[in-house]
């Protein structure tokens, strides 16, 4: 089913592919139509978003296959709009938006607080080599960081500083 034809429909659990730069918002969006062109695949992507009642799987593949070659691809920039706040990131290209209701309240008292982690999904970071790019995940001191030119790495924490 298309986003267009999702309107007004709502599902229990609703997977959004294809969510890379070129792809979605596409290529002819971004060049052609400009801001324009940006804005209508914008609201098309919240469509998509708020169809979901329960759960929401938004996904992209690092590498795709275009016109019988292998290209790099880069996460969509829609999903950096996404609010952290509400996403998990479960596996590599994937996202798990578990619910669309009211947050949950934690005990916000000081006895309880850890000190805020740094290097935390949503975090901006510069490597050396490939620049500034987003952490995506984090699993012990490993990070899975989206860079612009380079998509997706792997990198050991204390090779990357904060920007």
């Amino acid at each position: 089913m298309t986003l267009h034809a999702a309107k007004g429909l709502e599902f229990e659990i609703v997977y959004l592919p294809g969510w890379e730069e070129g792809l979605f918002p596409s290529q002819r969006s971004i060049i052609e139509l400009a801001l324009e062109g940006l804005e209508e695949e914008r609201r098309i992507a919240y469509v998509g978003i708020t169809r979901a009642k329960r759960q929401l799987y938004i996904s992209f593949a690092e590498r795709r296959r275009m016109y019988h070659e292998y290209i790099n691809s880069r996460p969509s920039r829609f999903i950096a709009e996404i609010p952290r706040s509400v996403a998990i990131h479960t596996t590599p290209g994937a996202i798990n938006m578990p619910s669309f209701s009211k947050p949950v309240v934690k005990n916000t008292s000081p006895l309880y607080e850890k000190a805020p982690e740094p290097y935390k999904a949503g975090a901006v970071v510069l490597h050396p080599k490939f620049g500034k790019g987003v952490i995506i995940a984090k699993n012990n001191d490993c990070l899975e960081i989206a860079f612009a030119e380079y998509g997706i790495k792997t990198i050991k924490q204390n090779y990357v500083k904060l920007s």
